[in-house]
């Protein structure tokens, strides 16, 4: 499979990045909320939302239940 370029330079950001909070998720997401607050723009949420509700697919459903 061929190296696509703009992928390698996007993982490879994601990796210092990652490493930069030392691969705590938790950090990586303050990390991203305290960018997010100094550039004025909203772009991360992870709020739950009452109406988002996901239907289990028919063909999962068992028969009788």
């Amino acid at each position: 499979m061929k190296s696509d370029p703009i992928v390698e330079e996007v993982r490879a950001a994601r990796r210092k990045l990652a490493e930069s909070c030392r691969f705590d998720v938790r950090k990586i997401f303050a990390s991203a909320k305290s960018r997010e607050a100094a550039s004025g723009h909203h772009l991360v949420s992870f709020v739950r939302h009452a109406n988002c509700v996901a239907e289990e697919p028919a063909e999962y459903k068992t028969k009788g239940g």
